[in-house]
């Protein structure tokens, strides 16, 4: 695995004396001592955080790469190792990582580890899921709750104005769909979002932004009809409309 010796290393390795160990980049290898597969990758910000950042997430197996991660359940952390393969300039080092993936067949099952045939695509570039990963994915996917950075991503977008269309084509999705009882229920009562301590902050700040505040004709039109509207509907659901009134003697 020593790139010198393979007589392939194209590139000066002054080019990363000359930079500090946490900047370095270029491509890089995990092996497996018992089956001496490999994992080869590339790192255009630096090596050493993806070191930490393959090392960390197979500690907690949650690694992207389901067959690294099984091999290295299997064989445990004290028989991988990790070595650089080639310390390049960042724009060579997709093109490095596909030459190492290409020697080795690593993208082959019975050769290494790599979930990708291509360094610079998505792991199933030219591959497609079976049926049993499908349905494996769909059961994984039920009941998660939104990660961090979707939460971050909804108040990033909190003030943005949307299309006509966009409104359109969400209101066409929600129209006719009825909620449960359950779901009823969680949205009353003391699970109401307005009752949650953790909302309390927030409340208070929308009643000191609305105190005071002076609405125009044009605002005040609008939530008149807009009231009205809800009312009425409400007293049509409430009281039935007789359509012909018989009278009998």
């Amino acid at each position: 695995m020593d790139a010198k010796r393979s007589g392939e290393h194209i590139f000066e390795y002054e080019y990363a004396d000359s930079l500090p160990v946490c900047k370095r980049t270029g491509v890089y290898a995990w092996i497996c001592k018992i089956t001496m597969k490999p994992y080869f990758g590339s790192s255009v910000d630096s090596i050493r955080q993806r070191v930490h950042y393959h090392r960390s997430h197979l500690r907690r197996g949650v690694h992207d790469n389901e067959h690294f991660q099984r091999a290295w359940d299997k064989y445990g952390e004290e028989n991988f190792f990790f070595e650089v393969i080639e310390e390049v300039p960042v724009e060579f080092c997709r093109k490095r990582e596909q030459y190492w993936i290409d020697l080795f067949d690593s993208a082959n099952p019975e050769f290494g580890y790599n979930l990708a045939k291509f360094a610079d695509a998505s792991p199933m570039k030219g591959r497609k899921h079976s049926t049993e990963t499908c349905k494996k994915q769909s059961e994984r996917q039920r009941g998660i709750v939104p990660v961090a950075a979707t939460a971050a991503a909804a108040i990033a977008n909190r003030g943005t104005k949307r299309s006509e269309e966009f409104c359109e084509n969400i209101s066409n999705k929600l129209r006719g769909r009825k909620k449960s009882a359950e779901h009823m229920a969680k949205l009353s009562g003391e699970n109401h979002w307005t009752k949650r301590p953790e909302n309390a902050a927030s409340l208070q700040q929308m009643r000191d932004s609305l105190r005071g505040r002076k609405l125009s004709e044009e605002q005040k039109a609008s939530i008149s009809a807009g009231l009205s509207k809800m009312y009425q509907e409400q007293r049509d659901k409430e009281v039935p409309r007789v359509s012909k009134i018989q009278f009998t003697d």
